[in-house]
Protein backbone atom coordinates (compact mmCIF):
# COMPACT_ATOMS: atom_id res chain seq x y z
CA UNK A 1 0.00 0.00 0.00
CA UNK A 2 1.35 3.67 -0.73
CA UNK A 3 1.96 5.37 2.17
CA UNK A 4 1.26 9.48 1.93
CA UNK A 5 2.33 11.78 4.34
CA UNK A 6 0.96 14.97 3.81
CA UNK A 7 1.04 18.71 5.01
CA UNK A 8 -1.16 21.21 4.73
CA UNK A 9 -1.14 23.03 1.09
CA UNK A 10 1.11 20.69 -0.86
CA UNK A 11 -1.82 18.08 -0.30
CA UNK A 12 -1.88 17.14 -3.98
CA UNK A 13 -5.28 15.91 -5.46
CA UNK A 14 -2.99 12.93 -7.18
CA UNK A 15 0.64 11.67 -6.83
CA UNK A 16 1.12 13.31 -10.04
CA UNK A 17 3.66 15.86 -10.28
CA UNK A 18 2.29 18.95 -11.69
CA UNK A 19 4.36 22.60 -12.00
CA UNK A 20 2.97 25.83 -10.74
CA UNK A 21 2.62 28.35 -14.00
CA UNK A 22 4.99 30.50 -12.14
CA UNK A 23 7.68 28.04 -12.54
CA UNK A 24 6.63 26.13 -16.22
CA UNK A 25 3.58 26.97 -19.00
CA UNK A 26 1.87 24.38 -19.85
CA UNK A 27 0.11 24.99 -23.07
CA UNK A 28 -3.77 24.91 -23.37
CA UNK A 29 -4.37 20.96 -23.37
CA UNK A 30 -6.70 18.43 -22.20
CA UNK A 31 -5.57 16.54 -19.02
CA UNK A 32 -7.39 13.20 -19.58
CA UNK A 33 -4.90 11.68 -19.96
CA UNK A 34 -2.24 13.09 -17.53
CA UNK A 35 -2.52 10.72 -14.46
CA UNK A 36 -2.56 7.28 -16.79
CA UNK A 37 -0.24 5.70 -14.15
CA UNK A 38 -2.66 4.78 -11.42
CA UNK A 39 -1.81 4.27 -7.87
CA UNK A 40 -4.10 0.93 -8.13
CA UNK A 41 -0.60 -0.30 -9.98
CA UNK A 42 1.50 -0.44 -7.09
CA UNK A 43 -1.72 -2.07 -5.47
CA UNK A 44 -1.27 -5.28 -7.59
CA UNK A 45 0.82 -8.30 -6.61
CA UNK A 46 4.11 -8.34 -7.87
CA UNK A 47 4.87 -11.33 -10.27
CA UNK A 48 8.22 -11.91 -8.15
CA UNK A 49 10.86 -13.95 -10.86
CA UNK A 50 13.29 -16.48 -9.25
CA UNK A 51 16.59 -15.21 -10.86
CA UNK A 52 16.19 -11.64 -9.80
CA UNK A 53 19.99 -9.88 -9.42
CA UNK A 54 20.34 -10.53 -5.44
CA UNK A 55 21.65 -7.17 -5.44
CA UNK A 56 18.15 -5.87 -5.79
CA UNK A 57 18.36 -6.64 -2.25
CA UNK A 58 20.10 -3.70 -1.46
CA UNK A 59 17.25 -1.23 -1.87
CA UNK A 60 14.47 -3.30 0.50
CA UNK A 61 14.46 -0.38 3.04
CA UNK A 62 14.48 2.80 0.56
CA UNK A 63 11.49 4.92 -0.06
CA UNK A 64 11.62 7.75 -2.26
CA UNK A 65 9.61 11.21 -1.03
CA UNK A 66 9.14 14.26 -2.73
CA UNK A 67 9.87 17.17 -0.03
CA UNK A 68 8.33 20.56 -0.89
CA UNK A 69 9.92 23.80 -0.35
CA UNK A 70 8.75 27.28 0.31
CA UNK A 71 12.16 29.28 -0.41
CA UNK A 72 15.29 29.64 -2.02
CA UNK A 73 16.88 29.24 0.91
CA UNK A 74 15.34 26.24 2.08
CA UNK A 75 16.57 24.43 -0.68
CA UNK A 76 19.61 25.52 -0.34
CA UNK A 77 19.96 23.60 2.99
CA UNK A 78 18.50 20.68 1.72
CA UNK A 79 20.28 20.89 -1.13
CA UNK A 80 23.83 21.11 0.83
CA UNK A 81 22.44 18.34 3.40
CA UNK A 82 21.61 15.90 0.92
CA UNK A 83 25.25 16.37 -0.69
CA UNK A 84 26.65 15.57 2.98
CA UNK A 85 25.22 12.34 3.31
CA UNK A 86 25.32 10.96 -0.61
CA UNK A 87 21.65 10.69 -0.54
CA UNK A 88 20.18 9.86 -3.76
CA UNK A 89 18.14 13.10 -5.66
CA UNK A 90 16.00 11.55 -8.43
CA UNK A 91 14.19 14.44 -9.39
CA UNK A 92 14.93 18.61 -8.57
CA UNK A 93 12.05 20.56 -10.83
CA UNK A 94 10.32 23.73 -9.80
CA UNK A 95 10.37 23.58 -5.74
CA UNK A 96 9.90 19.71 -5.15
CA UNK A 97 12.78 17.57 -4.88
CA UNK A 98 12.01 13.39 -5.49
CA UNK A 99 15.02 11.87 -3.47
CA UNK A 100 15.73 7.79 -2.18
CA UNK A 101 16.24 7.72 1.57
CA UNK A 102 16.17 5.14 3.90
CA UNK A 103 12.94 4.71 5.61
CA UNK A 104 14.38 5.08 8.94
CA UNK A 105 15.52 8.86 7.76
CA UNK A 106 11.27 9.64 7.84
CA UNK A 107 11.41 10.40 11.22
CA UNK A 108 14.29 12.37 11.03
CA UNK A 109 12.74 15.07 7.90
CA UNK A 110 9.47 14.87 9.70
CA UNK A 111 10.98 16.13 12.95
CA UNK A 112 13.23 18.87 11.14
CA UNK A 113 9.65 20.37 9.79
CA UNK A 114 10.01 19.15 6.22
CA UNK A 115 7.03 18.84 4.22
CA UNK A 116 6.77 15.76 2.18
CA UNK A 117 5.27 12.75 1.07
CA UNK A 118 6.21 9.36 -0.03
CA UNK A 119 5.76 8.39 -3.78
CA UNK A 120 7.43 5.21 -3.85
CA UNK A 121 7.24 3.47 -0.42
CA UNK A 122 8.86 0.06 -1.63
CA UNK A 123 11.90 0.99 -4.28
CA UNK A 124 12.21 -3.33 -4.20
CA UNK A 125 9.11 -3.62 -5.46
CA UNK A 126 8.95 -1.59 -7.85
CA UNK A 127 11.88 -2.23 -9.44
CA UNK A 128 10.92 -5.74 -9.16
CA UNK A 129 8.03 -4.35 -10.86
CA UNK A 130 10.00 -2.87 -13.53
CA UNK A 131 12.13 -5.63 -14.14
CA UNK A 132 11.09 -9.47 -13.39
CA UNK A 133 9.27 -9.44 -16.94
CA UNK A 134 12.56 -9.16 -18.45
CA UNK A 135 14.35 -11.85 -15.78
CA UNK A 136 11.37 -14.25 -16.39
CA UNK A 137 12.24 -14.14 -20.57
CA UNK A 138 15.79 -13.86 -20.14
CA UNK A 139 16.83 -17.80 -21.23
CA UNK A 140 14.08 -17.16 -23.91
CA UNK A 141 15.93 -14.34 -25.36
CA UNK A 142 19.27 -15.74 -25.54
CA UNK A 143 17.84 -18.57 -27.66
CA UNK A 144 16.50 -15.56 -29.49
CA UNK A 145 19.45 -13.93 -30.49
CA UNK A 146 21.55 -17.08 -31.46
CA UNK A 147 18.79 -17.63 -34.36
CA UNK A 148 18.12 -13.78 -35.41
CA UNK A 149 20.60 -13.46 -37.95
CA UNK A 150 19.47 -16.56 -39.57
CA UNK A 151 15.71 -15.07 -38.94
CA UNK A 152 16.44 -11.51 -40.39
CA UNK A 153 17.91 -13.40 -43.77
CA UNK A 154 15.18 -15.85 -44.89
CA UNK A 155 12.69 -13.73 -45.26
CA UNK A 156 10.70 -14.59 -42.41
CA UNK A 157 9.57 -11.00 -41.19
CA UNK A 158 9.80 -9.61 -45.17
CA UNK A 159 6.20 -8.82 -46.58
CA UNK A 160 7.93 -9.40 -49.94
CA UNK A 161 9.43 -12.62 -49.54
CA UNK A 162 7.35 -15.70 -51.70
CA UNK A 163 5.53 -17.38 -48.51
CA UNK A 164 4.40 -13.94 -47.26
CA UNK A 165 0.63 -13.30 -46.97
CA UNK A 166 -0.03 -10.53 -49.53
CA UNK A 167 -3.12 -9.44 -47.97
CA UNK A 168 -1.45 -8.88 -44.30
CA UNK A 169 -0.13 -5.40 -43.47
CA UNK A 170 2.85 -5.85 -40.83
CA UNK A 171 2.69 -3.22 -37.91
CA UNK A 172 5.77 -0.63 -38.65
CA UNK A 173 7.61 -3.47 -35.92
CA UNK A 174 6.76 -6.78 -37.17
CA UNK A 175 10.11 -7.75 -36.84
CA UNK A 176 11.47 -6.03 -33.93
CA UNK A 177 8.41 -5.86 -31.47
CA UNK A 178 9.73 -8.06 -29.10
CA UNK A 179 13.12 -6.22 -28.89
CA UNK A 180 10.98 -3.13 -27.56
CA UNK A 181 9.18 -5.31 -24.94
CA UNK A 182 11.81 -5.48 -23.10
CA UNK A 183 14.86 -3.61 -21.47
CA UNK A 184 18.14 -4.58 -23.65
CA UNK A 185 21.93 -4.80 -22.59
CA UNK A 186 24.57 -2.58 -23.83
CA UNK A 187 25.69 -4.98 -26.33
CA UNK A 188 21.92 -5.75 -27.83
CA UNK A 189 22.05 -1.69 -28.92
CA UNK A 190 25.33 -2.56 -30.39
CA UNK A 191 24.40 -5.42 -32.49
CA UNK A 192 20.68 -3.69 -33.21
CA UNK A 193 23.07 -0.98 -34.74
CA UNK A 194 25.19 -2.92 -36.46
CA UNK A 195 22.25 -4.88 -38.05
CA UNK A 196 20.86 -1.76 -39.39
CA UNK A 197 24.02 -0.69 -40.76
CA UNK A 198 23.81 -3.72 -42.91
CA UNK A 199 20.32 -3.64 -43.92
CA UNK A 200 20.01 0.00 -44.82
CA UNK A 201 23.35 -0.04 -46.27
CA UNK A 202 22.51 3.11 -48.21
CA UNK A 203 20.89 5.02 -45.44
CA UNK A 204 22.83 4.39 -42.68
CA UNK A 205 26.56 3.85 -40.94
CA UNK A 206 27.56 2.77 -38.28
CA UNK A 207 30.76 4.66 -36.02
CA UNK A 208 32.56 4.87 -32.99
CA UNK A 209 32.72 8.29 -30.79
CA UNK A 210 35.23 7.33 -28.67
CA UNK A 211 36.09 4.93 -25.74
CA UNK A 212 34.96 5.26 -22.33
CA UNK A 213 37.11 5.39 -18.69
CA UNK A 214 37.00 1.69 -18.71
CA UNK A 215 37.33 1.12 -22.61
CA UNK A 216 34.24 0.33 -23.91
CA UNK A 217 33.25 1.86 -27.09
CA UNK A 218 30.53 4.58 -27.76
CA UNK A 219 28.50 3.39 -30.53
CA UNK A 220 26.33 5.67 -32.61
CA UNK A 221 24.30 5.21 -36.24
CA UNK A 222 24.55 7.73 -38.66
CA UNK A 223 20.86 8.04 -41.06
CA UNK A 224 21.32 9.51 -44.35
CA UNK A 225 19.13 10.24 -47.32
CA UNK A 226 19.77 9.78 -51.05
CA UNK A 227 19.33 13.62 -51.92
CA UNK A 228 21.88 14.58 -48.98
CA UNK A 229 24.45 12.78 -50.89
CA UNK A 230 24.07 14.93 -53.25
CA UNK A 231 25.44 18.37 -51.90
CA UNK A 232 28.74 19.53 -52.98
CA UNK A 233 31.41 18.20 -51.18
CA UNK A 234 32.68 21.96 -50.14
CA UNK A 235 29.20 22.37 -48.33
CA UNK A 236 28.89 21.00 -44.97
CA UNK A 237 25.11 18.99 -44.63
CA UNK A 238 23.29 20.47 -41.16
CA UNK A 239 22.88 17.12 -38.70
CA UNK A 240 20.58 16.93 -35.85
CA UNK A 241 22.13 14.61 -32.97
CA UNK A 242 20.04 12.50 -30.62
CA UNK A 243 21.82 10.77 -27.61
CA UNK A 244 20.92 9.32 -24.81
CA UNK A 245 21.85 7.26 -21.51
CA UNK A 246 24.21 10.08 -20.56
CA UNK A 247 22.78 9.22 -16.82
CA UNK A 248 23.48 5.35 -16.26
CA UNK A 249 19.67 4.55 -14.58
CA UNK A 250 17.51 6.15 -17.07
CA UNK A 251 16.78 3.36 -19.10
CA UNK A 252 13.30 4.54 -20.81
CA UNK A 253 15.56 6.70 -22.92
CA UNK A 254 17.67 4.42 -24.52
CA UNK A 255 15.26 2.07 -26.30
CA UNK A 256 13.22 5.48 -27.47
CA UNK A 257 15.73 6.88 -29.03
CA UNK A 258 16.30 3.48 -30.68
CA UNK A 259 12.84 2.98 -31.90
CA UNK A 260 12.84 6.87 -33.74
CA UNK A 261 16.19 5.79 -35.41
CA UNK A 262 14.04 2.16 -36.48
CA UNK A 263 11.04 4.18 -37.68
CA UNK A 264 12.61 7.05 -39.31
CA UNK A 265 14.81 4.99 -41.30
CA UNK A 266 12.54 1.64 -42.21
CA UNK A 267 9.98 4.44 -43.32
CA UNK A 268 12.23 5.91 -46.03
CA UNK A 269 10.82 4.63 -48.92
CA UNK A 270 6.92 4.83 -48.02
CA UNK A 271 6.61 8.02 -46.17
CA UNK A 272 7.14 11.31 -47.73
CA UNK A 273 7.77 13.32 -44.38
CA UNK A 274 10.82 10.59 -43.48
CA UNK A 275 12.17 11.34 -47.04
CA UNK A 276 12.15 14.79 -46.59
CA UNK A 277 13.62 14.81 -42.84
CA UNK A 278 16.42 12.22 -44.22
CA UNK A 279 17.09 14.11 -47.81
CA UNK A 280 17.34 17.37 -45.33
CA UNK A 281 19.26 16.45 -42.53
CA UNK A 282 22.31 14.01 -41.18
CA UNK A 283 20.71 11.77 -38.39
CA UNK A 284 22.93 10.69 -35.63
CA UNK A 285 21.38 8.72 -32.97
CA UNK A 286 23.72 7.63 -29.73
CA UNK A 287 21.85 5.07 -28.06
CA UNK A 288 23.91 4.66 -24.72
CA UNK A 289 26.46 7.61 -23.97
CA UNK A 290 27.38 6.18 -20.37
CA UNK A 291 28.27 2.68 -21.28
CA UNK A 292 30.17 1.75 -18.51
CA UNK A 293 27.39 3.00 -15.85
CA UNK A 294 24.95 1.35 -18.00
CA UNK A 295 26.40 -2.31 -17.66
CA UNK A 296 27.28 -1.38 -14.19
CA UNK A 297 23.20 -0.78 -13.80
CA UNK A 298 22.54 -4.22 -14.60
CA UNK A 299 25.04 -6.14 -13.10
CA UNK A 300 25.56 -4.25 -9.46
CA UNK A 301 23.67 -1.07 -8.97
CA UNK A 302 20.23 -0.67 -11.06
CA UNK A 303 20.10 3.15 -9.71
CA UNK A 304 23.86 3.96 -10.53
CA UNK A 305 23.67 7.50 -12.14
CA UNK A 306 27.15 8.69 -13.25
CA UNK A 307 30.34 7.02 -15.02
CA UNK A 308 32.98 4.77 -14.13
CA UNK A 309 35.69 6.81 -13.80
CA UNK A 310 38.15 5.75 -11.33
CA UNK A 311 40.35 8.77 -9.57
CA UNK A 312 43.78 9.20 -7.92
CA UNK A 313 42.12 11.34 -5.61
CA UNK A 314 39.30 9.38 -4.15
CA UNK A 315 38.66 5.62 -3.58
CA UNK A 316 34.89 6.74 -4.85
CA UNK A 317 34.12 6.61 -9.03
CA UNK A 318 32.11 8.02 -11.19
CA UNK A 319 31.50 11.73 -12.94
CA UNK A 320 27.59 13.06 -13.51
CA UNK A 321 28.54 13.42 -17.37
CA UNK A 322 26.02 16.36 -17.55
CA UNK A 323 27.46 18.19 -16.21
CA UNK A 324 31.10 17.68 -17.25
CA UNK A 325 30.73 19.98 -19.93
CA UNK A 326 32.95 23.52 -20.40
CA UNK A 327 30.30 26.31 -20.05
CA UNK A 328 29.24 27.44 -16.58
CA UNK A 329 31.19 25.07 -14.80
CA UNK A 330 31.42 26.08 -11.23
CA UNK A 331 33.32 23.72 -8.78
CA UNK A 332 31.88 25.17 -6.10
CA UNK A 333 28.34 25.36 -7.34
CA UNK A 334 27.80 21.52 -7.26
CA UNK A 335 28.91 18.28 -4.94
CA UNK A 336 33.13 18.20 -4.47
CA UNK A 337 32.59 15.25 -2.88
CA UNK A 338 33.43 12.04 -5.36
CA UNK A 339 31.10 9.62 -3.76
CA UNK A 340 28.01 11.81 -4.37
CA UNK A 341 26.07 11.10 -7.19
CA UNK A 342 25.72 14.64 -8.58
CA UNK A 343 29.21 14.53 -8.57
CA UNK A 344 30.43 16.66 -11.99
CA UNK A 345 34.34 16.47 -11.71
CA UNK A 346 37.15 18.45 -10.72
CA UNK A 347 37.48 20.00 -14.05
CA UNK A 348 35.52 19.93 -17.96
CA UNK A 349 35.68 16.91 -19.88
CA UNK A 350 37.70 14.83 -17.32
CA UNK A 351 35.35 12.13 -18.04
CA UNK A 352 35.86 10.82 -21.84
CA UNK A 353 32.83 10.35 -22.23
CA UNK A 354 31.73 13.97 -22.17
CA UNK A 355 34.80 14.52 -23.88
CA UNK A 356 33.79 11.92 -26.95
CA UNK A 357 30.42 13.81 -27.19
CA UNK A 358 31.60 17.40 -27.04
CA UNK A 359 34.09 16.01 -30.16
CA UNK A 360 30.60 14.61 -31.99
CA UNK A 361 29.13 17.48 -31.34
CA UNK A 362 31.52 20.90 -32.29
CA UNK A 363 33.58 19.53 -35.26
CA UNK A 364 32.89 17.25 -37.92
CA UNK A 365 34.27 13.67 -38.03
CA UNK A 366 36.73 12.56 -40.39
CA UNK A 367 35.22 12.91 -43.88
CA UNK A 368 31.74 13.48 -42.53
CA UNK A 369 31.05 16.99 -43.89
CA UNK A 370 28.37 18.17 -41.14
CA UNK A 371 27.82 20.74 -38.30
CA UNK A 372 25.35 20.01 -35.79
CA UNK A 373 22.15 21.75 -36.12
CA UNK A 374 19.99 20.52 -33.92
CA UNK A 375 20.46 18.37 -30.63
CA UNK A 376 18.29 16.16 -28.23
CA UNK A 377 19.31 14.93 -24.94
CA UNK A 378 17.06 12.26 -23.84
CA UNK A 379 16.44 12.21 -20.27
CA UNK A 380 13.89 10.64 -17.54
CA UNK A 381 11.98 11.31 -15.77
CA UNK A 382 9.13 14.07 -15.49
CA UNK A 383 7.53 14.69 -18.83
CA UNK A 384 9.09 18.34 -19.82
CA UNK A 385 10.85 19.67 -23.10
CA UNK A 386 13.65 22.40 -21.82
CA UNK A 387 15.73 24.98 -23.89
CA UNK A 388 18.93 26.63 -22.83
CA UNK A 389 20.00 28.04 -20.42
CA UNK A 390 20.12 25.70 -17.36
CA UNK A 391 22.72 27.62 -15.09
CA UNK A 392 21.13 31.16 -15.05
CA UNK A 393 17.84 32.73 -16.13
CA UNK A 394 19.60 35.71 -16.01
CA UNK A 395 20.73 34.49 -19.06
CA UNK A 396 18.03 35.33 -22.08
CA UNK A 397 18.82 32.54 -25.09
CA UNK A 398 19.32 34.75 -28.26
CA UNK A 399 16.45 32.76 -29.89
CA UNK A 400 14.05 32.23 -26.81
CA UNK A 401 10.55 33.25 -28.61
CA UNK A 402 11.81 30.64 -31.33
CA UNK A 403 12.67 28.09 -28.80
CA UNK A 404 9.09 28.53 -27.38
CA UNK A 405 7.36 28.23 -30.32
CA UNK A 406 9.09 24.85 -31.28
CA UNK A 407 8.72 23.09 -27.38
CA UNK A 408 4.73 24.26 -27.71
CA UNK A 409 4.60 21.88 -30.93
CA UNK A 410 7.23 19.61 -29.60
CA UNK A 411 4.34 18.98 -26.24
CA UNK A 412 1.41 19.34 -28.14
CA UNK A 413 2.65 16.42 -30.42
CA UNK A 414 3.97 14.36 -26.94
CA UNK A 415 0.33 14.42 -26.42
CA UNK A 416 -1.10 13.67 -29.65
CA UNK A 417 0.26 10.26 -29.69
CA UNK A 418 -1.51 9.04 -25.85
CA UNK A 419 -2.52 11.81 -24.58
CA UNK A 420 0.25 12.18 -22.07
CA UNK A 421 0.82 15.88 -20.73
CA UNK A 422 4.69 17.46 -21.11
CA UNK A 423 5.67 20.44 -19.37
CA UNK A 424 7.81 22.84 -21.57
CA UNK A 425 10.19 25.94 -20.55
CA UNK A 426 13.43 27.31 -19.86
CA UNK A 427 15.71 24.81 -18.18
CA UNK A 428 17.15 27.11 -15.72
CA UNK A 429 13.40 27.12 -13.89
CA UNK A 430 13.27 23.34 -14.07
CA UNK A 431 15.18 23.29 -11.25
CA UNK A 432 13.07 25.98 -9.74
CA UNK A 433 14.45 28.32 -6.77
CA UNK A 434 17.81 27.22 -6.44
CA UNK A 435 19.00 26.25 -10.29
CA UNK A 436 22.78 27.06 -9.97
CA UNK A 437 23.63 24.11 -7.27
CA UNK A 438 22.36 21.68 -9.56
CA UNK A 439 22.77 23.17 -13.10
CA UNK A 440 25.87 24.04 -14.00
CA UNK A 441 28.80 22.31 -17.02
CA UNK A 442 25.39 20.85 -18.49
CA UNK A 443 25.62 19.78 -22.32
CA UNK A 444 22.91 21.63 -23.60
CA UNK A 445 24.46 25.41 -22.82
CA UNK A 446 27.99 24.08 -23.40
CA UNK A 447 26.31 22.92 -27.27
CA UNK A 448 23.95 26.32 -27.32
CA UNK A 449 27.10 28.58 -26.21
CA UNK A 450 29.94 27.33 -27.27
CA UNK A 451 29.67 24.49 -30.09
CA UNK A 452 27.10 26.81 -31.78
CA UNK A 453 24.10 24.55 -32.31
CA UNK A 454 21.03 26.63 -32.93
CA UNK A 455 18.28 24.27 -31.86
CA UNK A 456 19.53 21.86 -28.82
CA UNK A 457 17.10 20.92 -26.15
CA UNK A 458 16.77 18.52 -23.41
CA UNK A 459 13.23 16.19 -23.26
CA UNK A 460 12.79 14.13 -20.13
CA UNK A 461 10.44 11.08 -20.58
CA UNK A 462 7.70 9.48 -18.95
CA UNK A 463 6.91 9.66 -15.70
CA UNK A 464 6.15 12.23 -13.38
CA UNK A 465 6.96 10.27 -10.11
CA UNK A 466 5.07 7.14 -9.60
CA UNK A 467 7.78 4.88 -11.18
CA UNK A 468 10.73 7.58 -11.56
CA UNK A 469 13.54 5.89 -13.11
CA UNK A 470 12.29 1.91 -12.81
CA UNK A 471 9.24 2.29 -15.41
CA UNK A 472 8.19 -1.15 -16.44
CA UNK A 473 8.57 -2.55 -19.95
CA UNK A 474 5.50 -2.48 -21.11
CA UNK A 475 5.79 1.53 -21.38
CA UNK A 476 8.33 1.36 -23.60
CA UNK A 477 6.95 1.49 -26.94
CA UNK A 478 3.99 4.12 -25.80
CA UNK A 479 6.66 6.02 -24.89
CA UNK A 480 8.50 5.47 -27.68
CA UNK A 481 5.68 6.57 -29.94
CA UNK A 482 5.28 9.73 -28.48
CA UNK A 483 8.87 11.18 -28.71
CA UNK A 484 8.83 10.03 -32.20
CA UNK A 485 5.82 11.96 -33.03
CA UNK A 486 7.90 14.93 -31.39
CA UNK A 487 11.09 14.33 -33.37
CA UNK A 488 9.52 14.50 -36.82
CA UNK A 489 7.81 17.86 -36.05
CA UNK A 490 11.26 18.87 -34.52
CA UNK A 491 12.68 18.33 -37.76
CA UNK A 492 10.48 19.97 -39.85
CA UNK A 493 10.65 23.04 -37.53
CA UNK A 494 14.50 23.91 -37.71
CA UNK A 495 14.45 22.68 -41.55
CA UNK A 496 12.57 26.07 -42.13
CA UNK A 497 15.60 28.36 -41.08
Amino acid sequence: MLIALLWGSHVQPSLQYILPQSVFTSPELPVDGENTLKEEEFNEPVAFAANVPEYFSQYADDTVVRVFLDSREEKGVLMNELSGYNLDVWKDEGDEIDVRIHRDGLPRLEREGWKFTVVISNVTETLLRSVSHEHEREHEREHEREHEHEHFHNGADNDNSDDADPAFTPSPFSSYDRFFSDYQRLESFNTWMRLQASLFPDLSELFSLGTSSEGRTIMALRLHGHRSRQIPVNEKRPAIVVFAGVHAREWIANPTVVYAAQRLMSSYDSDPQSRRLLDSFDWIFVPVVNVDGYEYTWTNDRLWRKNRQSFNYSSCVGIDLDHNFDFAFDYSKRARNPCSEMYQGKYAFEAPEAAALAKLLSETLPNSGYYTAGLIDVHSYSQSVLWPYASSCDIVPRDEENFEELAIGMVKELHSVHHHVYMYGQACTSAGIYSEFEETGTALDWSYELAGVKWPYVVKLRDTGNYGFLLPAHHIIPTAEEFYAMLRYYGDFISQF
